[in-house]
């Protein structure tokens, strides 16, 4: 293991770290959407066409109920995390590579 007193082993682990805090921001985005859909976000109802002598499936879906704005900061901070991530691992290749 690189030791982390040089500036690529901080570096790495410093990549470690933003990912591991990207793990955190993905796993809020699982609960959120486990959440989700365990509640009551859809109703189901079945139409009779007398005329066409055919049944329906209706499908109605309550787009308020999604947490748009929770899902969407915590996969932006997700991403954010994880370019990080690679901004320091590449430091560390330039580093090792003479700089």
């Amino acid at each position: 293991m690189i030791a982390t007193r040089t500036p690529y082993g901080r570096a790495i682990r410093w990549a470690a770290l933003k990912i591991g805090r990207a793990y955190k921001h993905i796993n809020e985005i699982q609960s959120l959407l486990i959440e989700f859909a365990a509640s009551d976000f859809y109703s189901v109802r079945i139409d009779y066409d007398a005329e066409k002598r055919a049944n329906t499936v209706c499908f109605e879906i309550d787009k308020l109920k999604f947490p748009l704005y929770d899902s969407a900061l915590a996969i932006g901070d997700a991403i954010h995390n994880l370019r990080s991530a690679l901004d320091h691992l590449w430091y560390s290749v330039v580093m090792l590579c003479g700089g």
